[in-house]
């Protein structure tokens, strides 16, 4: 028998569910409850019905409205799959509250990351690869234009990250109140899928995230095997390739050479 499971986040749990909801062999082992007309005003995110936005900053009386319809799809699952949401949210709908008075099955946090050990907030790459554009052949080939960037020894593109994102005390207090939301988030849930070790070890090879807070193919499939092992899944084998086909904020992870020489300095204050 099918284990029923349910997603609620932002565009990160999205990628996930839509991964559940796509994999052929998944689809053998979990089905995926959907947002319906009980709940969509409240929870569709940019209308994908496989994910639970319960972190909306709709109004309370909309919330109340939704919030049964809701928590009765909760009910259903055998595994709950999360963000923690603490802030927006009336109290029903908080999953401290959920996880201790609805769901009646398996609840796993999965993190929400905010990464600023990039220095990437709140723009993405779109600065470098404009950049890029004026040193290839062909601007509009995006193979030349990562190949510049990862191999470039370009002064510009250090000069731009120093004008775009100069290093400041904001960057160290949003890192730092990254670390004690995920800190409290694992003391909290039990099940709590941490990304840290994996970010520290991997930052300075690969281009973990596109901004601050929205990760590349290399991340998810990281977070997707985690998450599949807390499932008793250890050896399913996840490709990028797949999740690339899901769209989003997701692009193949771009080794900048720049990002490798100034960013283990930047990460020492």
């Amino acid at each position: 028998m099918k284990q029923k499971i349910i997603f609620s986040g932002n565009c990160h749990v999205g990628v996930i569910s839509q991964y559940f909801s796509k994999n052929a062999y998944l689809n053998e082992l979990f089905e995926v409850i959907r947002v319906d007309e009980s709940c969509y005003p409240l929870t569709a995110w940019r209308g994908d019905n496989t994910n639970f936005a319960l972190w909306t900053n709709k109004d309370e009386e909309l919330q109340r409205q939704f919030c049964k319809g809701v928590q009765e799809k909760i009910k259903q699952a055998d595994i709950f799959v999360f963000q923690s949401t603490f802030r927006s949210t009336i109290e029903e709908l908080r999953t401290a509250y959920l996880c201790e008075n609805i769901s009646t099955g398996k609840n796993v946090c999965i993190p929400n990351m905010r990464v600023f050990v990039y220095c990437n907030d709140p723009a993405s790459l779109f600065p470098y690869i404009e950049y890029a554009k004026t040193k290839v052949s062909k601007p509009n080939d995006m193979e030349q234009i990562y190949d510049f960037l990862q191999t470039s020894d370009d002064p510009m593109l250090t000069k731009i990250l120093e004008q775009d994102y100069p290093i400041s005390t904001i960057y160290k207090e949003r890192r730092n109140e990254n670390h004690q939301r995920a800190k409290l988030d694992s003391e909290q849930y039990p099940n709590y899928i941490c990304m840290e070790s994996f970010i520290e070890e991997n930052f300075k090879s690969k281009l973990l995230f596109c901004a601050h807070n929205h990760p590349t193919t290399a991340y998810f499939v990281e977070l997707l095997r985690l998450l599949l092992i807390n499932l008793g899944l250890n050896d399913f084998n996840i490709e990028e390739k797949d999740i690339q086909k899901l769209g989003g904020y997701k692009i193949d992870p771009m080794q900048f050479k720049f990002f490798k020489e100034y960013f283990p300095l930047l990460n020492k204050l």
